[in-house]
């Protein structure tokens, strides 16, 4: 009799150590889980999050761009204001004989064309109300 009681305390043992791995086990799958997770989710928010600023500067060019293209399409010596304004980082804005480019955070820019042939920039940040107007065919870019 006491050979058998010794049989059933080793196998409750036994058992007791095979719950506790599939315990340890259990808890390591679903670590990985959360693991892998964590990374999709990082990895998907930072896309989004440059895709948003390289969609705010391509915005804030085109909004530039037509801007002083309406101010040249007018008739006479016009002028109207537009209030720009961009979210994120710092941006810069620079001028070509064609196109207005947008320079983000990461070296990245956004371009738009300007069909005004000569314009004349008085405004260095551009984030806030901006004027824009025509004098004898040439377009002006000013701070109020």
């Amino acid at each position: 009799m006491i050979g058998a009681k010794n049989c059933v305390k080793g196998q409750a043992a036994r058992a007791k150590g095979q719950v506790s791995f599939e315990f340890i086990l259990t808890i390591i799958m679903l670590l990985m889980v959360l693991g892998i997770g964590m990374y999709i989710f990082e990895d998907r928010s930072i896309s989004n999050t440059n895709s948003l600023h390289a969609w705010d500067g391509k915005e804030t060019a085109y909004r530039i761009a037509r801007n002083i293209n309406n101010a040249y399409f007018l008739d006479g010596n016009a002028v109207f204001s537009d209030y720009i304004i961009w979210s994120g980082g710092s941006k810069r804005v620079e001028f070509t004989k064609n196109l207005v480019i947008v320079w983000g955070d990461n070296n990245d820019f956004q371009d738009a064309f300007i069909a005004a042939p000569s314009v004349f920039v008085g405004v260095t940040d551009f984030n806030g109300e901006i004027v824009f107007g025509t004098t004898d065919g040439n377009v002006f870019v000013r701070y109020p």
